[in-house]
């Protein structure tokens, strides 16, 4: 999933994302990763509760709203035709995306009279290119959106999103009746929804992932991995072999925001590089510039280091993917923030061209800040169609077929049916998304060959027993902060892509960067978010 930095709120909080399919919703990269309960912040174990009762909960109650919805969508003939425009985190050149496309369409037409228009971005650049296209006030109808990227909380406030509430009694009943009642507490701003969130696990795990013919060939051990900086050694091995080979991989995220708990800190979503953030032992949760710390100086000389010995790709400071260079066959190594029950295939499938993985995790399974926003799908307040986006993310949540469709494409072409609930993807098909947890409910999708039968069931167990954080509920309004984030968000894409992939001197570099971030207003968003997470912590 929500692959939850970029980061652990960064590309992969997915985490969340990242995630847990490889971003997972919640890693780092073109498959980000990550994803508590936010009424009950504290209460980890509600999540598996709300997950196990969600197809009780409603029915009665939403009897009526589920009729209107019914008869909302039901006749699509009676109703106008209409385009709708989707902007969603993922690898932008599909070769086969038009077909899905024409399928996916075949089957909104039928059921809304609607025609959708895929636009996927990459990861690497999603944030930058969503915000000018909000900022142009483009008449685009749905965008996903996270805690960790294209700030939900922020542009739900900034007017960017529709509140969702009166359109989901109308026309998506059935989606509002299909999600746990947490889901629906933690994408609230202001007590209003603003977007719909994709359900998923909602745990993160942080560290390494590797190629299982690279540990065999290598005879790599990695139970020796406890600290990010432990694979030096394998990454001197493998290099010595293969000069021509980078052993890890990174995108021009580097992979500090990925790992960021791994390092003691857990962060705040505020850009996409979270600049603020706390030591995940202190109860009293003060807070701080993350790159004013000494664990971040650490990272930075450490990759340096590997930088010039060549272990990262040197087009890591402006490389969008990760996965593109795995699959080229041109490195080994990635990292995520998503490592969870099943993400292995998936992985797989998105990185590594469908050869086995092996996870190195740095960190147990957390549930971090808000995994309901760490992927979430938002109506623009710009939309021509609102009532036909909400229909069309109530079809997209409830229709496996049109959910699996948008996830893994078309049966034959993009992948083959191992039985009822398990597909094979078929490799260079032209389609390859694996990032389900982008497009909705990942519990209405298929298994992936080599996923175990009971892995949706792990999951949600490990909803269950992960540990949450200590800000898990929280939500920071930046409404009063939009030039300070504009301002520090412009001096992170200027800096952090040769910082955190080691292509630049830290010495020379990171100095300049903590100068310009005070400048640009940082100390006075860390205030304001401890002036928030205090007042919090008092009502909880």
């Amino acid at each position: 999933m929500v692959n939850s930095s970029v980061g652990k709120k960064l590309w992969g909080s997915a985490l969340v994302a990242c995630l847990m399919f490889g971003l997972t919703a919640c890693g780092s990269n073109s498959d980000n990763s990550n994803s508590g309960n936010a009424a009950n912040a504290g209460n980890a174990a509600n999540a598996g509760n709300a997950t196990n009762n969600a197809a009780n909960k409603g029915n009665a109650a939403n009897a009526s709203n589920n009729a209107n919805a019914t008869d909302a969508s039901s006749d699509a003939a009676k109703l106008d035709p209409v385009t709708l425009t989707w902007y969603y985190l993922g690898p932008a050149g599909q070769a086969d995306i038009g077909s899905v496309e024409d399928a996916v369409n075949k089957i909104t037409q039928e059921k809304i009279n609607a025609t959708v228009k895929l636009k996927p971005i990459d990861g690497g650049e999603y944030n930058q290119r969503m915000n000018t296209i909000a900022a142009s006030g483009e008449a685009y109808d749905i965008s996903w959106t996270a805690n960790w990227l294209f700030d939900y909380v922020g542009n739900a406030n900034k007017g960017v999103f529709l509140p969702l509430d009166d359109l989901l009694d109308k026309y998506g009943a059935e989606l509002k009746a299909s999600l746990p009642e947490f889901m629906w507490e933690q994408v609230k701003v202001g007590g209003k929804i603003y977007g719909v969130p994709n359900y998923q696990s909602v745990t993160g795990r942080e560290g390494y992932v590797f190629p299982q013919e690279i540990i065999d060939k290598y005879k790599l051990d990695l139970s020796t991995v406890k600290k990010f900086e432990d694979i030096t050694p394998m990454l001197d091995t493998i290099k010595k072999a293969e000069p021509k080979q980078s052993p890890i991989v990174m995108d021009r995220n580097g992979m500090f925001g990925y790992l960021i708990n791994s390092q003691g800190i857990d962060s705040i979503p505020v850009t996409s590089q979270n600049p603020v953030g706390f030591y995940n032992t202190d109860d009293s949760v003060k807070l701080f510039n993350v790159y004013a710390t000494p664990e971040f100086k650490h990272y930075t000389e450490v990759v340096r280091d590997w930088y010039q010995k060549g272990y990262i790709n040197p087009d890591a400071p402006t490389n969008k993917s990760v996965d593109d260079v795995t699959k080229a066959g041109q490195g080994y190594i990635t990292y995520s923030n998503g490592l969870n029950p099943g993400s292995e295939v998936s992985m797989s499938n998105n990185r590594y061209n469908a050869k086995p993985v092996v996870f190195a995790p740095l960190t147990n399974f957390l549930i971090s800040s808000n995994p309901g926003i760490a992927t979430v799908n938002s109506i623009s307040a710009n939309s021509k169609n609102p009532e036909r986006a909400m229909m069309f993310l109530n079809l997209v949540n409830t229709d496996k077929d049109l959910y699996n469709l948008l996830s893994f494409g078309i049966e034959g072409k993009h992948y083959t049916k191992v039985n009822d609930n398990t597909i094979k993807a078929i490799p260079d098909s032209g389609y390859n998304n694996n990032n389900p947890w982008v497009f909705g409910d990942t519990f209405n999708g298929y298994l992936q060959d080599g996923q175990a039968a009971d892995t949706f069931d792990v999951q949600k167990q490990t909803n269950d027993s992960a540990t949450p954080t200590k800000i898990v509920g929280f939500k920071f309004d930046t409404s009063s902060l939009t030039a300070e984030i504009a301002n520090v968000q412009s001096v992170l894409d200027e800096y952090m892509p040769g910082l955190s992939t080691g292509a630049v001197d830290p010495a020379k570099k990171l100095p300049d960067m903590l100068d310009r971030l005070q400048k640009a207003g940082l100390d006075k968003i860390v205030a304001e978010a401890q002036k928030q997470v205090d007042a919090w912590k008092a009502n909880k």
